[in-house]
């Protein structure tokens, strides 16, 4: 029997070069082996957007497969994470997903660079003493008020050049989170025009004049 690879298999290392850029086959990699909601599409994404910034917030981490795919996109990045893993509102309530997480972390080498605040979001802001921001990726509260609560107490601290981004702002299943969205980012003038990659919505903070 043949054991020569298939022409799919030949052409695959081209494919996701062209459509994942260079770091293709990491990210299908990360992408079919971490636990976690996001589509391959989000995932390149993610990874994408966290190369070359150093400082990364993260509200909801659930299992670690976003905080994991932005600590390897960008060796140099250090990352606050912020869920207070409870049982409420993940997909999979049973599990001790905080374990997970960590195991998660350790497994993939990254860490010593996350930085985990085991708590809600709501009004942790306040408590932030870092360096300007150059990333918030929002996956926490999925209500309208958390969704709202998170983008408009983060979206200031983000530097200019910096993106925020949120995933799950679709009508469909989180209609509230899109209108936190469209209440919060998309009517701030200090960023751009809001771009999607499948279900996140981002955008990039207008640079000082």
């Amino acid at each position: 029997m043949s054991t020569s690879p298939t022409l799919t298999q030949r052409l695959r290392p081209n494919w996701l070069r062209t459509r994942f850029g260079p770091h293709g086959r990491a990210i299908t990699r990360l992408h079919a082996t971490l636990d976690g909601a996001l589509s391959i599409r989000e995932a390149a994404f993610l990874h994408t957007v966290a190369r070359g910034r150093r400082t990364i917030v993260e509200i909801g981490s659930y299992r670690g497969k976003s905080t994991v795919i932005m600590a390897l996109a960008e060796p140099n990045a250090r990352i606050t994470a912020i869920d207070p893993h409870t049982h409420e509102h993940t997909p999979k309530p049973e599990a001790d997903n905080h374990a997970i997480f960590h195991r998660t972390l350790l497994a993939h080498g990254v860490a010593d660079r996350i930085e985990h605040w085991r708590r809600g979001s709501r009004g942790a802001a306040a408590d932030w003493d870092g360096p300007p921001i150059d990333l918030v990726f929002v996956d926490g509260d999925h209500t309208y008020e958390g969704a709202k609560g998170d983008l408009a107490e983060w979206s200031p601290l983000v530097a200019p050049g910096g993106v925020v981004a949120a995933h799950d702002t679709f009508r469909r299943r989180y209609e509230g989170c899109l209108r936190a969205w469209e209440q919060t980012i998309a009517q701030d003038r200090s960023f751009g025009p809001t771009r999607r990659v499948r279900t996140i919505a981002w955008a990039r903070k207008h640079a000082a004049s």
